[in-house]
């Protein structure tokens, strides 16, 4: 996961929400459930960050505009029960979406994400 830490037991990411630009934390419980929560901002020394493409990147689908992303899994917003696509591009930032929006399609038929042979 993209800038990952563990507390309580709990594995965490940081993603910012596609439509609104949201900084959200990512946490998982021990079964392995993903729930979103919106933070006032990513902390500043997670956002300073260097960023490196690990040696492990596997992309899982290719955006529509050409750009690679491996999904981490698919989170249940704490506000609103929406359910959002994590995502990571090899530059290792993590992205929220909604999933029926990361499913969807454009208005030609085009897939938003097209998943990659495996």
């Amino acid at each position: 996961m993209t800038y990952a830490f563990k507390h309580d037991d709990r594995v965490a990411c940081w993603a910012t929400h596609t439509e609104t630009m949201q900084d959200l934390g990512i946490v998982a419980d021990a079964s392995g459930q993903l729930m979103a929560f919106a933070v006032a901002a990513i902390p500043a020394s997670v956002a300073a960050a260097p960023v490196r493409t690990p040696a492990t990147f596997k992309a899982t689908h290719r955006h529509y505009k050409g750009g690679l992303y491996a999904v981490i899994g698919v989170a249940l917003s704490m506000y609103g029960g929406e359910l959002l696509v994590i995502y990571r591009g090899a530059d290792l930032r993590a992205w929220a979406r909604p999933k029926d929006m990361f499913e969807g399609t454009l208005e030609d038929g085009t897939p938003r994400f097209a998943p990659l042979a495996a």
